[in-house]
């Protein structure tokens, strides 16, 4: 069926065409319709939304690892000491370096609310003063667990409402979906009635 120029601008609401003429089926017209229509982008990205938040839940239901380190940081400054000696106060120059990393691993805990981790640290410290010397700290491991004293278990609710939005998302795209082919139903016989109907008009003016 040739869509007529005069009709494009009705079918460029649902569909993106720019040919001039071009031949369409109903299947077609659904097709390209869910596929490229504005509409249809975006129920999709409405859709993905809902997805990526469904994912972001189960994400953190999984241990997480996270990584602090300080590569390198270094003091240079005047402090006030007193000098026992002269029984003074004098100025003294401080110079350090120091380095320092931490790994640690967390584990949300649903039925409590908390998050229960594992961690390790190690920190270095160089002094370049009068008194020069070098320390290490190191925390091979420490667990622990925290917890808000006050407030809801969002970890629990989160349980029970992700899924059930995700499972409205998706019926959501389905509805959406089916609502962008019923109209794209709807202005396929349009614009065939409105053809027949020109060519009808054509053959009358023709007769006359």
């Amino acid at each position: 069926m040739k869509i007529s120029k005069i009709f494009l601008p009705i079918i460029a609401l649902l569909l993106p065409v720019t040919a001039s003429a071009m031949t369409l089926t109903l299947e077609k017209t659904i097709e390209l319709a869910n596929d490229s229509s504005l509409m249809a982008f975006r129920y999709r990205n409405m859709y993905q939304a809902g997805y990526w938040q469904y994912v972001s839940y189960k994400a953190n239901r999984l241990p997480s690892l996270s990584l602090t380190a300080t590569p390198a940081r270094y003091y240079r400054y005047m402090t006030q000491r007193y000098d026992s000696e002269q029984n003074i106060d004098i100025f003294r120059q401080q110079q350090m370096f120091s380095a320092s990393a931490g790994l640690e691993v967390t584990q949300n805990v649903d039925l409590l609310g908390g998050s229960l981790y594992l961690e390790t640290d190690l920190e270095y410290m160089r002094n370049f003063g009068q008194n020069k010397y070098t320390q290490y700290s190191s925390v091979p491991v420490r667990i622990g667990y925290r917890q808000d004293l006050l407030g809801f278990n969002a970890f629990k609710w989160e349980r029970k409402i992700e899924p059930l939005r995700y499972e409205k998302a998706k019926k959501e795209l389905i509805y959406n979906m089916e609502s962008v082919s019923e109209q794209a139903v709807s202005y396929f016989f349009a614009l065939a009635l409105a053809q027949a109907e020109y060519r009808l008009a054509e053959e009358n003016v023709a007769s006359c």
